[in-house]
């Protein structure tokens, strides 16, 4: 048998397309002519030892030509109900290559060694319906022409039908598969029923054709499942299926609806580079691992509403066609739309979604339509080890890349959103200009949409950006949104240059620069010995308030000076002369800002 399973993804891609012309060599009938005469089997009694016709037979009941086989075989009523008209085979049985003209009566039957039906051709109904497999199945390469009925059927080995045709309905309704279940390559004309059935080890899809309805929901795959380059032509139902390790849908075609409605994946979600013809319906689907859709392509509608991502969503270079609907999803970890596919045909909404810590948006140039996570659902979430979520009355935020995005498209607020400068090509930090190109795009974004918060919220974070370290402009005026703070710097140093002034209030008057109205004598201004040495302590808080006084009037005199007369300036102490400097300096540049800022009013 063809085994595509251990295929690495990038050589299936590349021996895809050459897919087909093998299938058509390998499955060339071998040209045997099959024998004029004919085989009658009686099944009604009980059979104990290998079925014997000399001249069809060997000793170990396998068929040495091939040949025409009917069956006869009393049907019990309700059969499908029964075990006591089951008939065992504890011996092998081969009949490879043979043509079943009547009924295949195998119902309930039980096989406790290896059941050879390969290439076999079915002509009428196949009954296999609760029949028990101890050994491998083999079934591959054959015909179905009437329905083949496998429900309740168990497999405790192998189960191959790789490359079976099953020309009608295909009924594994409920069947049981202990091993492998081997489709390599079939293919299904008619309706597929996998209903309820249960893959307990590997389930092989690779490569299956699917002409009608195929129905798996309620199917329980608790090791990987292959769909690998399956193609879906009809509806394909995997309504309230479970897929309990890897689901490899890569390269899948859906013709038609893909429904995977309340799906759960407990771990990787599968799906780069499948085609979704038709709706992709996903709604309340649960992915417990990565739900990877890299280069999915969506023609029709996408829906994920109500969806669950418990890890990494990843759309990275999908394609949308149509509306893609993520309203009410729950994303948990980090979702990728880097290079993703998104015209103006497109739309795609996330109202009232729970969306995550980190969010690529970036290498979408082309984005023609609105992508609006404001009507998302901001308000913080976290989530219990249930998976049940809580709100949180910490602001939570969510960090997005824009990089190389059209972001005129992009509808965020910065109260939520905060932005972060990687290349999703290689995790490497943004070059300078490309950071200021986001900066500056999104204020334009802001700007257009009058969010006025939004927008003085980014501005500042870019100015923080472009000077770095140095924060002086952000301290004194809040990047100038914040002016009337300049009443406040200018009360606040007022009150230093107070202090200091203080201690030398004298000397700055008398030997640095003299203010008109400062007293030279130590009865008016009363010096730092008097005030240290006076007992009383009322009269010593009187000192202290008279001298106070004329060192606010000395730093107020030269603070608020307009000119500084430098012929007034004594250069004897260097020191004393640039404190001066630095408070008229001062006072200067807060005069200027707040004449400004009056002018403004």
């Amino acid at each position: 048998m063809l085994c595509t399973a251990f295929i690495p993804l990038y050589s299936r891609r590349l021996y895809a397309p050459l897919l087909p012309l093998f299938l058509m060599l390998y499955c060339l009938p071998a040209g045997a002519k099959y024998k004029s005469h004919k085989v009658n089997i009686d099944l009604n009694t009980k059979v104990n030892k290998p079925i014997n016709d000399t001249s069809t037979y060997n000793d170990y009941g396998e068929l040495t030509d091939t040949c025409l086989i009917s069956f006869q075989r009393k049907a019990p009523s309700e059969w499908y109900l029964k075990y006591s008209d089951s008939i065992s085979f504890p011996f092998k049985v081969a009949m490879s290559d043979c043509r079943i003209q009547t009924v295949a009566p195998f119902w309930s039957a039980r096989f406790h060694s290896t059941a050879y039906f390969d290439t076999a051709q079915f002509h009428s109904t196949a009954y296999f319906s609760r029949a028990q497999f101890h050994s491998t199945a083999y079934f591959d390469r054959a015909h179905f022409d009437s329905t083949s009925n496998f429900i309740g059927a168990q497999f405790h080995s192998t189960a191959d039908f790789g490359f079976a045709k099953f020309r009608s309905t295909a009924k594994f309704s409920y069947a049981v598969f202990h091993s492998t279940a081997d489709f390599d390559c079939a293919k299904f004309h008619s309706t597929a029923y996998f209903d309820r059935a249960h893959f307990d080890s590997t389930s092989n899809f690779i490569g299956a054709e699917f002409h009608s309805t195929a129905y798996f929901y309620s199917a329980q795959f608790h090791s990987t499942a292959y769909f690998f380059i399956a193609q879906f032509h009809s509806t394909a139902y995997f309504f309230i299926a479970q897929f309990h390790s890897t689901a490899d849908f890569s390269d899948a075609l859906f013709h038609s609806t893909a429904d995977f409605r309340r799906a759960e994946f407990h771990s990787t979600a599968d799906f780069r580079w499948a085609k979704f013809g038709s709706t992709a319906d996903f709604r309340d689907a649960k992915f417990g691992s990565t739900a990877d859709f890299s280069h999915a392509h969506f023609h029709s509608k996408a829906d994920f509403s109500d969806a669950q991502f418990g890890s990494t969503a990843n759309f990275r270079d999908a394609k949308f066609g149509s509306t893609a609907d993520f309203s009410h999803a729950h994303f948990r970890s980090k979702v990728n739309f880097d290079r993703a596919y998104i015209n103006s045909k497109s739309t795609i909404t996330f109202e009232n979604a729970t969306l995550p810590d980190t969010l690529y948006l970036s290498n979408i140039a082309n984005l023609e339509t609105d992508v609006n996570f404001k009507a998302a659902n901001l308000d913080s979430t976290f989530y219990d080890d249930s998976g049940k979520a809580h709100k949180s009355k910490i602001v939570h935020l969510h960090w997005i890349n824009l990089y190389n995005t059209n972001i005129a498209k992009v509808h965020i607020d910065y109260s939520h959103f905060r932005l972060f400068f990687t290349n999703p090509d290689n995790g490497e930090k943004l070059q300078d200009d490309d950071i200021k190109k986001i900066y500056g795009e999104l204020l334009e974004n802001f700007k257009a949409r009058q969010q006025i918060a939004d927008h003085e919220l980014l501005d500042k974070k870019f100015w923080d950006y472009k000077l770095g370290w140095f924060k002086f402009i952000r301290i004194w005026n809040d990047y100038g949104y914040d002016k009337p703070r300049v009443f406040k710097w200018m009360l606040g140093f007022l009150v230093v240059f107070t202090f200091i002034t203080f201690f030398s209030v004298e000397r700055l008057n008398r030997e640095v620069y003299k203010v008109e109205n400062i007293p030279d004598n130590n009865e008016e201004l009363p010096s730092l010995e008097a005030i240290r040495c006076m007992s009383d302590e009322k009269q010593k808080d009187k000192l202290i308030l008279m001298r106070l006084r004329y060192a606010f009037v000395y730093t107020a005199t030269i603070f608020l000076l307009l000119t500084l007369k430098v012929d007034k300036l004594k250069y004897k102490h260097k020191r004393s002369v640039v404190y001066v400097f630095v408070m008229y300096l001062a006072g200067l540049v807060c005069i200027a800002y707040i004449a400004n800022f009056v002018i403004q009013k």
